[in-house]
């Protein structure tokens, strides 16, 4: 019985130890950390990398994103809206209309990370899709 009760408190030990050495996970960060204007580079389908300023507006937990809708002449500029999710702003699948008249669908995901903001977009309109990912500093 002895080695029984022995074994348990090794056993109980070894659990509050491995549950110990388990990283924090930061649930929620401070939406300031995403508002302002960050510069980096933006890389759309793999094609070289372009300088680009993104801008994004914190109203408590919802961001506001000013990004291009359309490309070439039909270009414009968007204010798309996300939700800031724990520790990312996730931007749902939204519809903009761009200087030509054509609908184009957005949606995408950003997070800060070592004082680096990561956004991830998807674009989409008659006949095209576009991938993009930027990486920049404030």
């Amino acid at each position: 019985m002895n080695k029984y009760v022995q074994l348990f408190g090794i056993l109980l030990i070894t659990a509050f130890a491995i549950a110990g050495c388990q990283p924090q996970i930061e649930d929620s960060v401070d939406p300031a950390i995403f508002g302002g204007t960050w510069n980096g580079a933006l890389t759309c389908n793999g094609l070289a990398p372009r300088q680009t300023t993104i801008t994004i507006g914190m109203d408590g937990n919802n961001a506001n994103l000013e990004s291009q809708t359309g490309g070439g002449t039909c270009g414009k500029t968007t204010t798309y809206t996300g939700t800031l999710f724990n520790d990312r702003i996730e931007f749902k699948p939204q519809q903009a209309t761009d200087a030509c008249g054509n609908a184009n669908s957005f949606s995408g995901s950003a997070y800060v990370h070592n004082n680096a903001l990561i956004l991830s977009e998807s674009f989409s309109g008659p006949n095209w899709t576009t991938t993009c990912k930027f990486e920049g500093s404030k």
